[in-house]
């Protein structure tokens, strides 16, 4: 239910009817709308942690990753993290990720009126090398001088 369902419903259908007032009124309590999901990065690209929260009044969203916090204020940049602000929704980007940014990461959204938690991993991929011009020459050359010997 949303707030648009608030109004006035009924059920007329059949011959004892009821009728009443809904108000559907916004969540109080922090609540994620979107959690956070696992990422897999190769090593040397960002990372980027999304989620969505609602509560009201609106909750104050602290990222952490094995004890180290970083506070959401609407773009700040702490050694290559950034948490950023937008409507409800809350990210953390990573630049430049190496093995030591490998783990989980939980966002914590808290209110007056509670609080709420959402973590996930992040697993950094080794960096794949790029195959040289030289590397495919050289193999082209050696299967076709393996197949002239047929």
């Amino acid at each position: 239910m949303t707030t648009g369902d608030s109004g006035r419903h009924g059920n007329w259908e059949k011959e004892v009817t009821s009728c009443g007032r809904l108000s559907v009124l916004p969540s109080l309590e922090p609540l994620f709308t979107r959690k956070l999901d696992v990422l897999e990065v190769i090593e040397g690209r960002n990372a980027r942690f999304d989620c969505k929260v609602s509560g009201t009044p609106a909750p104050k969203v602290i990222w952490s990753h094995f004890g180290k916090t970083f506070n959401s204020l609407h773009f700040i940049q702490i050694s290559f993290q950034f948490c950023y602000i937008e409507g409800g929704r809350h990210s953390l980007i990573l630049s430049h990720v190496t093995n030591d940014d490998e783990g989980f990461y939980t966002v914590t959204a808290r209110n007056v009126h509670g609080e709420a938690e959402s973590s996930a991993e992040l697993y950094i991929q080794e960096p794949r090398p790029a195959i040289s011009s030289q590397m495919c020459v050289y193999k082209y050359t050696r299967m076709l001088e393996s197949t002239r010997g047929r």
